[in-house]
């Protein structure tokens, strides 16, 4: 059991950057891998090798292009990362990409709902069903308007304090959408999520609103301190990255610090922290706390992927919920406690994921439409 941690350890920081852990020692990590998960998934052992071999060509190929290029080799480690999904969970990457010989499971499809923009004057406009790359005049600034993925604000005029003009721009479930508003701010906005924001900031301050969760790239400007404001808890900074989780469905309001410093506070009890690098801070049942988080863990939701560390399952199925628009079931309430850790890609079906928890853990779904019942597999067979 040992030799298998330091296993885990190896590869995660290999895949994390660290280069004392030679290219050429992947295929032999990967093997011990299979030596791992064989006992656990019994891997089809054709296809482990298979898998084995284009991994290995990947990630030669991969090596000689991107061998000067640090972001591109981080981007590799990632991409590898991705595949596998390994740390304390070995059997998660061959619960992906091996035939299980179970019957598959029937996941309705989500629908994919309207990224919505609210106007000033109460107008709403569907962000996706207008012509690529629109411009729209509102106020003081002309939004342009990359119906994809991608909406930016360009101030015309300069505006008085007291004439702001506010727009309201909501995501709904099973998507994401970026956002620059007129000072530069980058917003990326998580599923069932809104961001209520001046389409041009005028006077001492830079404020908005947020419901649900985003991350920030804060433009620097000295003279107007930006400020988010959200439900109990307000986060100022000047220039700097984070990301604010305020969905509250497990009573928690969460912002954590990527670049940079920002301070928190809780109005109500006149709490404040300024946080570092890594930090996050917590505001749980009227208290304002500040601990350590791995980022990836927060932050790479807007990079596509799913990142869970030791994470009960009632946690990770919130998560499913907002992104592939389903409601869970505990059936067996014991079922919440059961943890998992993976990094698991957000295109992939809600099929597969729930297939990839089946596998390593001791749990089993049965959907009906947009409903997913969750049971220990131990209660199942007693039914």
């Amino acid at each position: 059991m040992e030799d298998n941690k330091d296993l885990y350890r190896r590869l995660n920081d290999y895949l994390a950057g660290d280069d004392r852990v030679l290219d050429k020692e992947l295929l032999d990590l990967l093997r011990e891998i299979d030596k791992c998960g064989a006992q656990a998934a019994l891997p089809d052992e054709e296809k482990m090798w298979e898998r084995i071999r284009e991994a290995i060509a990947r990630s030669e190929v991969a090596a000689q292009g991107l061998k000067k290029q640090k972001a591109g080799r981080r981007f590799w480690r990632w991409g590898i990362a991705a595949m596998l999904a390994v740390p304390l969970a070995v059997a998660a990457w061959w619960g992906l990409h091996r035939e299980t010989g179970k019957e598959p499971l029937v996941v309705a499809e989500a629908p994919r709902h309207e990224v919505m923009l609210r106007l000033a004057n109460g107008e709403t406009v569907q962000v996706r069903s207008l012509q690529d790359s629109v411009g729209l005049r509102e106020g003081s600034a002309r939004i342009w308007v990359d119906t994809s993925s991608f909406m930016a604000y360009r101030p015309m005029q300069e505006m008085q304090p007291d004439t702001l003009v506010y727009n309201v721009l909501s995501v709904p479930r099973s998507c994401e959408y970026r956002l620059r508003l007129a000072d530069g701010t980058m917003v990326w906005l998580n599923s069932d999520s809104e961001l209520r924001y001046p389409v041009n900031f005028a006077g001492r301050e830079r404020r908005v609103f947020l419901k649900g969760e985003a991350y920030f790239d804060v433009a620097r400007n000295m003279d107007m301190p930006f400020r988010v404001e959200a439900g109990e808890m307000e986060v100022e900074v000047l220039g700097t990255e984070f990301n604010m989780n305020v969905y509250g469905d497990d009573g928690c309001l969460r912002t954590t610090l990527a670049e940079g410093k920002v301070r928190v506070s809780y109005a109500a009890t006149r709490q404040a922290c300024i946080l570092e690098p890594g930090e996050q801070a917590l505001l749980e049942e009227g208290a304002l706390s500040v601990r350590q988080v791995d980022l990836r863990d927060v932050v790479d939701w807007k990079e596509g992927r799913f990142v869970f560390s030791d994470l009960p399952l009632e946690a990770i199925v919130r998560q499913l919920e907002r992104w592939y628009d389903v409601e869970f079931d505990f059936f067996d309430p014991a079922a919440k406690y059961y943890r998992f850790t993976g990094v698991i890609m957000r295109h992939k079906s809600l099929q597969e994921v729930l297939a990839l928890l089946e596998e390593t853990t001791d749990v089993k779904f049965k959907t009906n439409a947009n409903e997913i019942e969750v049971f220990r597999k131990t209660t199942q067979r007693l039914k």
